[in-house]
C-alpha cells in the first residue's frame, strides 16, 4: 500500500502541470493584450540578422521559429519573430520601412536598389 508521499505526489504533480499551461495561456493572453494597445510604429530600417530555431517534439514532429534582427537610424536593434513565408523574403542587407506593433511584426516594404 502506497504511503502518504505517494498519493502527495498524485495531487502535485497534476496541479504543477495545469499551473505551467495556465502561466503560458496567461502569458499569450497578456502579451496579445499589450501588444495591441501599443502604436502602430513605421521606421527606415535595415536588416542586420536572421535566425532560425527548430524544436524537435513527439513523433518526429518538429517546429521552426524564425527571427530577423533590424537596426534603426539611431543604432538600435529589434529582433521580431514571423511565419515562415515572411522570413524567406526578407535578406541581411535589405533597406527598407518596418511597420511592427510592440513585439509585433507586421511587415517590412524593401527599396529598390539600383543596379549599374
Amino acid at each position: 500500500m502506497p504511503g502518504p508521499s505517494f498519493d502527495f505526489m498524485f495531487q502535485i504533480v497534476p496541479l504543477i502541470v495545469f499551473g505551467g499551461i495556465a502561466f503560458v495561456i496567461g502569458s499569450a493572453i497578456f502579451r496579445a493584450i499589450s501588444n495591441s494597445q501599443q502604436p502602430l510604429l513605421t521606421r527606415r530600417a535595415r536588416i542586420v540578422g536572421r535566425r532560425q530555431r527548430t524544436s524537435h517534439g513527439a513523433n518526429h514532429h518538429h517546429h521552426t521559429a524564425y527571427f530577423v534582427t533590424f537596426e534603426f537610424v539611431d543604432g538600435s536593434r529589434e529582433e521580431f519573430s514571423m511565419r515562415g513565408d515572411q522570413y524567406a523574403m526578407l535578406a541581411e542587407g535589405d533597406i527598407g520601412t518596418l511597420q511592427s506593433q510592440g513585439t509585433w511584426f507586421k511587415g517590412f516594404d524593401r527599396e529598390m536598389m539600383m543596379m549599374g
